[in-house]
């Protein structure tokens, strides 16, 4: 799981100085995860970041990327909630319609 984590942060990392670089990384390794039917995995990731280890966009990303699966990961509403609140302490409050779609 670990590995999985690490290339998330290595996109993050990625992304702090290349933001489209980073971000299909992102998508790369998720998609791959979604084929592989990688689920629990997927759901498991989601718990391990915290508010600030990862920008906006790579969590903005993770929602958007999963949200084919969003039935399946019991931890997504959860981290929704997180990104929610970053974007309002970084942005001061969430753009209309940011998260239509997104959400279970």
């Amino acid at each position: 799981m670990n590995q999985y984590y690490d290339e998330i942060i290595s996109s993050n990392n990625i992304c702090l100085g290349n933001r489209d670089r980073g971000i299909d990384k992102m998508y790369i390794l998720i998609n791959n995860m979604m084929c592989e039917k990688k689920f629990d995995e997927i759901d498991q990731l989601l718990t391990l970041f915290e508010i600030d280890t990862i920008c906006i966009e790579m969590m903005l990303g993770l929602i958007v990327i999963t949200n084919p699966i969003r039935n399946r990961l019991k931890n997504r509403p959860k981290f929704i909630e997180l990104t929610k609140a970053r974007v309002i302490r970084d942005e001061g409050s969430i753009e209309e319609g940011l998260f239509s779609g997104l959400e279970v």
